[in-house]
């Protein structure tokens, strides 16, 4: 929507095509239904946020920013709102909000809009993109931006069949795995926290013993393992051959060393002696993690803060400091935010999102192998690139 729509704006006759009955499907379910659009960092912070292909993202950040992004919405009268973490939201907590923004800014810009289409096939003639052909007609262009998305929710309509079609042209695809996507674990202790929340936990992912990543922030215990922010970040760094040895080790407490924590647990104690250990836990943690703390120190429930030595102390502060679960995998493309993989980043010009093997035909968004961590720096990415590739490919001859 925002490559058609500049693509227009600059002078261009643009008929955006989709697959889908309506319009921005997939966005309307990001940030829970209420569009974190993106983030409001400084932008040189924002490249570290998507990994060793953030260098990509540049020129385009350079053309169109999290600042021009803003500026955008508010001129099309949305209130924005900033949020934990720097997420930026519409004020008005409603991604539809956003949806019908960038409708009418097509809509402004003279756009047609074709819908419940597929394309099928890139046609190229001398290398240069003539045409497609979608729902086995012929549709003729003098340039063609794909924006079709990766593979997660296929539902909203991203079921890969973009990537399909570019490798069918030529070009290579680094193979797709889901990311930002709920993990895995096992075990009745698993189960047991289902529905559990815990706010800014301290969350590593451990290889064969070796932390490979860890993430601040807050974790929700489902029926079958783990999400939330910290989680969801932290499943972008599971690789795809790697199914052994696998562990989550959550820090409830990650602000505290062990010995601070000590001193406030004792402090407690001395204040509520007569107190069950249990119910003094629940005045820093939530109810059911402290009774999980107590079982887990192997305590009984009934013991009374003036009870506890300092070797049960210091088994309860081990407990709350480190706290390890088995993975078996994450969550398949059908429950993940993005796409981790795409179009080979060496083949598009990072300056127009130009491909370099077909002329005239551009990328945007999801399609391309960048992935971000959570808190609008997906969606920025893909604003970005879509701002860019629309405004290139209105010109002529332009690569």
């Amino acid at each position: 929507m925002m490559a058609a729509g500049q693509a227009s704006k600059n002078g261009a006759h643009v008929t955006l095509i989709d697959k889908m009955p309506a319009l921005g499907r997939k966005l309307l379910l990001t940030g829970n239904g209420r569009c974190n659009f993106t983030n409001n960092r400084n932008i040189d912070e924002f490249y570290s946020c998507y990994g060793k292909n953030g260098k990509f993202l540049r020129n385009v950040f350079a053309r169109f920013s999290n600042r021009d992004l803003m500026e955008f919405f508010k001129d099309m009268k949305i209130d924005i709102q900033i949020e934990y973490n720097s997420s930026v939201f519409p004020k008005s907590g409603r991604s539809s909000d956003i949806v019908n923004c960038l409708l009418d800014f097509m809509a402004k810009a003279g756009v047609k809009i074709v819908t419940e289409c597929s394309m099928d096939k890139i046609v190229i003639k001398d290398k240069k993109v003539i045409g497609i052909i979608a729902d086995h007609e012929l549709m003729e262009c003098d340039a063609l931006i794909v924006a079709t998305g990766g593979c997660s929710y296929p539902k909203s309509g991203s079921d890969g069949s973009g990537l399909k079609i570019a490798q069918e042209i030529g070009h290579r695809i680094i193979t797709p795995r889901p990311g930002l996507v709920p993990m895995i674990g096992e075990g009745p202790v698993v189960r047991r926290l289902n529905g559990l929340s815990a706010q800014n936990v301290k969350a590593g992912l451990y290889f064969d013993d070796v932390c490979t990543a860890e993430r601040r922030g807050d974790m929700l215990f489902t029926h079958s393992g783990f999400s939330g922010p910290a989680i969801l970040d932290l499943s972008c760094n599971m690789p795809m051959d790697h199914k052994e040895n696998i562990r989550l080790d959550i820090d409830l407490m990650p602000d505290l060393t062990e010995a601070a924590l000590d001193r406030y647990l004792l402090e407690l104690i001395s204040e509520h002696g007569r107190m069950r250990i249990v119910n003094i836990l629940a005045s820093f943690l939530a109810a059911r993690m402290s009774a999980y703390i107590v079982e887990k120190s192997c305590i009984p429930m009934n013991m009374v803060g003036a009870e506890i030595g300092r070797e049960i102390r210091l088994g309860i502060i081990h407990s709350i400091k480190k706290n390890d679960f088995k993975i078996r995998g994450i969550k398949t493309f059908k429950e993940s935010m993005i796409t981790i993989g795409g179009i080979a980043l060496d083949e598009i010009d990072p300056r127009t999102m130009a491909s370099k093997l077909i002329k005239e035909l551009y990328f945007c968004g999801e399609i391309i192998d960048v992935a971000g961590i959570s808190g609008g720096y997906n969606l920025q990415a893909a604003f970005s690139t879509g701002y860019v590739a629309g405004e290139t490919a209105a010109i002529p001859g332009c690569h």
